[in-house]
């Protein structure tokens, strides 16, 4: 997943695109993975499973997907030998801290990305018109019949309510 913003400024006599004026936003799914806490939680995962890496490494060799009654006895024998100390280690309370970050994590970081660039927005507008334009984002997934689903992103400017009032006090 990525998202791009773009802004440009059209310059009315020529027709041309300013480059100077020509703004660029950009949030990498690596950006979204260190800023909602994915990161930092793989880390902590593989730091919190290592004092228990032999015991899973047995559980995973001992696999019972055969039919065999020695493969099924195998895996029963090392399940049991393993029990205590994996599952001292999987009902630790800060797996559920973790889940309980990460939840909606991603979500949040899309949020604050969104954010950026409206406030961004109403600067520059502040600066050209005198009044905060109001950017409208709109972001979600769209999927029409027959098609795979994917992602959408339109944005609008619009006047805020605030220098609406203030167009009106003024005119």
């Amino acid at each position: 997943m990525a998202v791009s913003a773009a802004f440009g400024v059209w310059d009315p006599q020529s027709g041309q695109l300013m480059a100077d004026q020509l703004r660029r936003w950009k949030l990498t799914m690596g950006q979204v993975k260190h800023a909602s806490g994915l990161n930092n939680a793989r880390r902590d995962t593989e730091q919190w499973l290592a004092p228990i890496k032999p015991h899973l490494q047995h559980l995973a060799a001992a696999s019972s997907a055969g039919t065999s009654l020695e493969a099924n006895l195998k895996h029963i024998t090392v399940t049991l030998a393993t029990w205590d100390a994996v599952w001292e280690v999987y009902l630790d309370p800060k797996w559920a801290r973790q889940r309980l970050r990460l939840y909606g994590a991603q979500d949040r970081a899309l949020e604050q990305f969104f954010n950026k660039l409206r406030e961004d927005r109403a600067e520059v507008s502040m600066e050209r018109h005198g009044h905060a334009k109001q950017l409208v984002v709109f972001f979600g997934p769209t999927q029409q019949p027959g098609s795979h689903t994917d992602s959408s992103l339109r944005a609008k400017a619009q006047h805020s309510p605030a220098s609406q009032a203030q167009q009106a006090h003024q005119g």
